[in-house]
């Protein structure tokens, strides 16, 4: 089985150049598709960022060094618990609000790895993180054709987020900057005018 950090290493590879690829998708042909494509190629890697610095971060408490509280605990595992019908115990899969889930993991990776730095929430890219989450969330749960629709202002939202995100990452989790900024670069050459 490969390491945690091997595994973050080809699991952020590859949603990077998913971004990259649809990002120049994009920029070779402005369609709506294409928007879309894009913001969900993002928050697929935002997703994916947040599952691997929780995963890394288990991966220190199960090797004992370091100690999650109990609620920390069941948020790495994204459980919640309730009690049926039957007075028996039980787990279901714990909801976490985007924002939320992107403070508590850079920090709770931060904590495990004495990381003292923390991301900056004052930043600009910070709202626009959080539009770029009600763009994201318009598109994946449409109840109205107009909610496929993507802006100019949504797609500046979600490029500053993306821009913020990879950033922030790098704050508590410096490993691998050098490659993705490569592959960054890479595609920007690519991409027309």
């Amino acid at each position: 089985m490969a390491s945690t950090s091997s595994s973050i290493e080809t699991l952020r590879h590859t949603l990077v150049d998913d971004v990259a690829d649809c990002w120049l998708t994009l920029k070779k042909s402005d369609e709506p598709l294409h928007r879309r494509n894009y913001v969900r190629a993002v928050f697929a890697m935002v997703d994916g960022f947040l599952s691997a610095l929780k995963a890394h971060t288990i991966e220190e408490w199960e090797a004992g060094r370091f100690t999650p509280t109990r609620p920390e605990i069941a948020l790495l595992f994204e459980e919640a618990y309730y009690v049926d019908d039957h007075g028996r115990a039980d787990a279901r899969p714990a909801f976490l609000p985007m924002k939320n889930n992107v403070r508590f993991a850079f920090d709770v990776f931060a904590r495990a790895h004495g990381v003292g730095d923390r991301p900056d929430y004052t930043h600009p890219g910070w709202p626009a993180f959080q539009t770029a989450t009600e763009v994201r969330n318009r598109i994946t749960h449409p109840k109205a054709a107009a909610d496929l629709e993507i802006s100019d202002p949504d797609l500046k939202a979600i490029e500053d987020a993306f821009s913020w995100f990879l950033d922030a990452t790098f704050v508590v989790y410096a490993e691998g900057r050098a490659n993705v900024v490569a592959r960054l670069q890479l595609a920007a050459r690519e991409a027309p005018g």
